[in-house]
């Protein structure tokens, strides 16, 4: 019916993958551990953005496909709307990791965690109202210029994301 809802949902828990990660490092004393090694503190963080982009790039990859093969099935393939698709779920896949890594590094994961809880429910509960809204179909916007705005706005977060992250690491007593 247009409901793009669970195509977008495993975009938003791609993010948890580094937010895990970052938690069984604390709850293990990985963090102490990972002082020790030849790896300074930005190399450290940078690996969890790196996760995360690439766990993040897979989803959009798997969620597209999943589009496009329904399109296929209904004989309505468009390039363009795929294109215009993956400009969408890019950020949507990014922006959890953009907001709330800093917030983890600043404060730690388990009051990190209840940072991101709060942004993932607010997200689904603002795209559960929007797929429950008549007419919502598969174009977010009416102008593809806004989505790779969008875009453009979600990849520059992320990097000050990135630049927050690893000053807020290196600035922490562990």
């Amino acid at each position: 019916d247009g409901n793009v809802f669970f195509l977008i949902y495993p975009c938003i828990f791609s993010g948890m993958i580094s937010m895990s990660l970052i938690a069984y490092e604390e709850k293990e004393k990985w963090n102490i551990y990972a002082e020790t090694l030849p790896y300074n503190r930005a190399q450290l963080v940078s690996s969890k953005y790196v996760v995360s982009l690439f766990i993040g790039l897979l989803t959009v990859l798997a969620m597209s496909t999943v589009q496009a093969g329904m399109m296929l099935y209904k004989h309505e393939f468009d390039f363009f709307t795929i294109l215009n698709f993956i400009t969408i779920l890019l950020p949507v896949s990014l922006l959890p990791t953009a907001i709330l890594l800093p917030f983890v590094y600043k404060f730690g994961a388990e009051k990190g965690r209840i940072i991101y809880y709060i942004v993932i429910g607010i997200f689904c509960g603002s795209m559960g109202f929007l797929g429950g809204m008549r007419n919502y179909t598969l174009s977010f916007t009416l102008n593809p210029y806004l989505d790779i705005i969008g875009f453009l706005v979600a990849v520059f977060v992320f990097g000050v994301s990135w630049l927050f992250s690893v000053r807020f690491y290196q600035n922490r007593e562990i």
